[in-house]
């Protein structure tokens, strides 16, 4: 019960190791029935629960046949990806059921992405003819975004410290998403200032704008400038 995952990266000019693009996992197919929303027990996850994931060094120079497998791993999501993936399949299948799979973006999730698929012109739509019959969309794919394969390549293959987590226990993404639950963290602190919330934290009030970085990961739990959620997600605070 493995599904094989053939997947590149690349060596970067400081050395480190960088996933080359987003891992295909399966269709999705927007002609059948999804009576549930979850994760668990889907088609997808039946699929995709435990890959055998190899990656291997893209080399413009060398043959396909020549490029050289580096790393070999079985991988499953580790629980706290879990929580973010869980949503990120709930918001694709709601956008099927409601009949808008014509509006799917990658931009709508964080680490499951539905990306485009089809060569050609034919082969690139799809009817939704069981929510939307009559209205075409792209065809996708459920994907692991490039930004969540470089994290998996870097921190769970290459063994690099891993950062400090937003999301704390397995709850509390369940009834929310995990924007909504980002921005009630930042609400909770609506009308302080600036200098009230370097007091608050105990950080040095410098009026240097570099600092509101510092504030927004102390709003979210975190005494690091730094979140694994963000780099997975390629998320960035400004």
């Amino acid at each position: 019960n493995l599904e094989l995952k053939v997947t590149p990266f690349k060596i970067l000019k400081n050395k480190s190791l960088t996933a080359k693009e987003r891992l295909v996992l399966s269709m999705i197919s927007f002609t059948e029935i999804y009576d549930s929303t979850e994760l668990f027990g889907s088609h997808f996850w039946e699929k995709n629960e435990t890959l055998l994931l190899m990656y291997y060094r893209s080399d413009s120079n060398l043959s396909k046949l020549d490029q050289e497998i580096c790393f070999v791993e079985l991988f499953t999501p580790p629980a706290e990806d879990l929580e973010i993936i869980e949503s990120d399949y709930r918001t694709i299948i709601e956008y099927i059921r409601a009949g808008k799979a014509h509006e799917l973006s990658e931009s709508l999730t964080n680490y499951l992405g539905a990306c485009t698929k089809g060569q050609n012109a034919e082969k690139a739509w799809q009817d939704q003819s069981i929510y939307n019959p009559g209205v075409l969309a792209k065809r996708r794919a459920f994907s692991y975004k490039s930004s969540y394969m470089n994290y998996v390549l870097q921190n769970l293959i290459n063994k690099r410290k891993n950062d400090e987590s937003i999301l704390k226990n397995e709850e509390e993404l369940k009834d929310q998403t995990f924007e909504e639950f980002i921005l009630q963290k930042i609400h909770d602190y609506l009308g302080m200032s600036e200098e009230e919330l370097c007091t608050n934290f105990d950080i040095p009030f410098t009026k240097n704008k570099a600092q509101r970085t510092t504030i927004v990961y102390r709003i979210l739990g975190l005494h690091s400038d730094g979140a694994a959620e963000f780099k997975k997600a390629n998320i960035t605070v400004r």
